[in-house]
């Protein structure tokens, strides 16, 4: 219970900080750069998860057997290699006013802080998980607020996300005691070729899964700027960083901290695994109940404070935009069947599916005069993802039974 208060509070913390840094982007920025940096960040996690996921989630799928060392091994030896280009980037960005250098430097901070987290979640360090979330936050609320100081008021996508970027990388450096991390001699030490394809196998269909899954939010945008004025556009991602950065992280705790114990039980006792799967998809149901009822009761009088300007329309049906992030979450707890059997390449063509079906109802049914058809669209294909990779897990698990 206490590593999951741990990880809640993780959460619970940044989300404040997202909800004073939102605010005060939407107040402080232009609408064309407020919606800019909206498309930076989508961008940005669609490559970092393409970058991150394939050795965060070997990570947690092989740090509790005989590939423990190496495991840890490749992904710190990695993470030196991107500190590296990060380091480069930033230079450049310095320097430099183009959004794609922006883009890359956002995504390889992301990628190196996910890694390193990933090390602290399965070894089930809550506690460093915390310190380092609490680290971020709080120095991410300086550097924005520095950020906006700097420049009267009317702050750049650039240096939003350079202070977004140093944010993630500053307490990896401060925070890790893992001497290993700057140790030459470790550096892909004992590491075989064959370790390593075992790790692609598994985490590179994940990694283009992260990928996959990144492009929803990209493909949102792009619809919503092709159909909506800049007005609506910017409400709209101010709101939806409310809740798919803010107030959804409400719904990772469970997954964070069920994630690694899924990992180890399904070798012990697949009977537990299935049961912690149940217990887990019921405390993200609650847990969507009681985000709901508070969005419903409280949100149009804290939306009135927090963001003045908002269409009058999103003060009444923002708790609409919780949906997403809970089928999220649903998402990841359906799939760790198929997961744990290393059935990862199906997981990516289900997605690839679920994406495609939501391409297709934004082209065809999007209604140009109801800007939530949007979420319910997304919502839609990623209940289709849900049923799907849960029907194939246990008809497979089934099978396996009859088998045994």
């Amino acid at each position: 219970m206490k590593k999951i208060i741990n990880y809640f509070l993780s959460k619970i913390f940044p989300a404040l900080v997202i909800l004073i840094v939102t605010r005060e982007l939407y107040i402080n920025m232009e609408k064309s750069e407020f919606i800019s940096y909206g498309l930076t960040f989508s961008s940005a996690l669609l490559i970092s998860n393409v970058l991150s996921l394939w050795i965060s989630q070997a990570t947690l799928r092989f740090f509790h057997n005989e590939f423990k060392s190496k495991i840890i091994t490749l992904n710190l030896s990695y993470n030196l290699i991107l500190l590296s280009l990060w380091i480069l980037t930033l230079f450049l960005s310095v320097f430099n006013n183009n959004d794609t250098i922006l883009v890359i430097l956002l995504s390889i901070s992301i990628t190196i802080y996910t890694n390193v987290n990933s090390l602290y979640q399965a070894k089930f360090d809550s506690l460093k998980v915390l310190k380092q979330e609490l680290f971020r936050s709080i120095l991410l609320i300086l550097l924005i607020t520095l950020s906006i100081h700097i420049n009267n008021n009317n702050v750049s996508n650039k240096y939003v996300i350079i202070a977004f970027s140093i944010s993630y990388i500053i307490p990896v450096l401060f925070c890790t005691r893992d001497k290993i991390l700057f140790s030459s001699s470790a550096f892909f030490s004992g590491i075989k070729f064959n370790d390593v394809m075992t790790f692609f196998k598994f985490g590179i269909p994940m990694g283009l899964w992260g990928g996959v899954a990144a492009c929803y939010p990209v493909i949102e945008r792009y619809f919503i700027n092709a159909n909506f004025n800049s007005t609506i556009t910017a409400d709209y991602y101010a709101v939806s960083e409310l809740y798919y950065r803010g107030i959804g992280l409400l719904f990772v705790p469970v997954i964070m901290y069920l994630h690694p114990l899924l990992m180890k039980e399904y070798d012990v006792n697949k009977s537990k695994f299935n049961n912690l799967l149940l217990k887990g998809a019921g405390g993200q149901i609650i847990s969507l109940m009681v985000v709901i009822l508070l969005g419903f009761s409280i949100t149009p009088i804290f939306l009135k404070y927090y963001l003045p300007s908002l269409n009058h329309d999103f003060y009444y049906n923002s708790y609409i935009f919780a949906l997403v992030p809970f089928m999220w979450q649903i998402a990841y707890l359906s799939h760790k069947g198929l997961e744990v059997t290393n059935h990862t390449v199906l997981m990516l063509f289900t997605l690839l599916f679920s994406l495609a079906v939501d391409c297709l109802l934004m082209y065809f049914f999007i209604d140009k005069e109801n800007i939530y058809s949007i979420v319910y669209i997304q919502v839609f294909s990623l209940f289709g993802y849900v049923l799907i990779t849960s029907f194939l897990y246990f008809k497979g698990n089934k099978n396996e039974s009859f088998k045994n």
